[in-house]
């Protein structure tokens, strides 16, 4: 029988037991309430490090990238990707 537990924080607040659609609509509405909980409060991070309110568009060197990613990349899946590549350039 499938178990639903919300949790707020590490404190159960609500379980239901069984597939009662009417119920879970009903306690995620309930709990769902973003003002009343933490999560997901704040400005984030972009990707490029920055604060989450950056007006300006990052411009991005794509070769650069490449190459960064590439000399990053673990050694088993720089192995990964060549076989692949292999196995498309000679059987396909």
């Amino acid at each position: 029988m499938p178990t639903f537990i919300f949790l707020v924080g590490d404190k159960e607040v609500h379980r239901i037991r069984g597939a009662n659609p009417a119920a879970l609509k009903s306690t995620i509405a309930q709990h769902a309430n973003p003002a009343s909980s933490g999560a997901f409060s704040g400005q984030g991070q972009t990707l490029s490090g920055k604060g989450g309110s950056s007006s300006s568009a990052p411009t991005y060197n794509v070769s650069n990238s490449l190459t960064t990613t590439w000399s990053n990349m673990n050694p088993q899946a720089k192995v990964l990707i060549v076989l692949c590549v292999a196995y498309v350039y000679f059987w396909l």
